[in-house]
């Protein structure tokens, strides 16, 4: 009998310490956080995910024939970019979308796509790199933004 005593008394206190460490742990993730603004003059969106690449500089412009995509990258990428023409807010399995045959180098980008292949209404272009399962960056191009585009894009 003195066991089982000796025994629940343990197991008591052991319950007790968790749940006040618990108690503790809550109350200091729900302290107030600081939050900073970005610049105002910063409009361009790029998110980057468990890798140090950022995209910077996206653009596009309609020239002999082609839609030539430029932009530039802060360290070399190690993967293929990914371009995908959205067709609305979301992406769609049906979306067009390109693959680079090999990651370029440097830290200047060009991708050029036939015109003839750029779909005929479209929202925005999405560039994408996927370095891992958890990593990764993109930056999105509205279609109202490239330079030339006399398609009726961007409905």
């Amino acid at each position: 009998m003195k066991k089982y005593l000796i025994l629940v008394f343990c197991f008591a206190m052991a319950s007790n310490f968790i749940i006040h460490a618990a108690a503790f742990a809550q109350d200091k993730s729900t302290q107030a956080v600081e939050i900073k603004a970005g610049a105002p003059e910063s409009l361009e969106v790029s998110v980057s995910n468990g890798t140090e690449l950022k995209i910077m500089d996206l653009q596009a412009k309609m020239e002999s024939g082609e839609c030539v995509i430029t932009w530039k990258t802060n360290i070399m990428p190690s993967a293929k970019a990914k371009f995908v023409f959205w067709s609305g807010s979301q992406p769609n399995l049906l979306d067009k979308s390109f693959i680079e045959k090999e990651p370029l180098k440097g830290f200047l980008h060009k991708f050029a796509i036939k015109a003839s292949e750029v779909p005929e209404d479209f929202v925005k272009i999405r560039l994408s790199y996927v370095i891992s399962e958890e990593a990764g960056a993109y930056s999105d191009l509205s279609a109202a933004d490239i330079t030339g585009l006399k398609k009726n894009n961007g409905k």
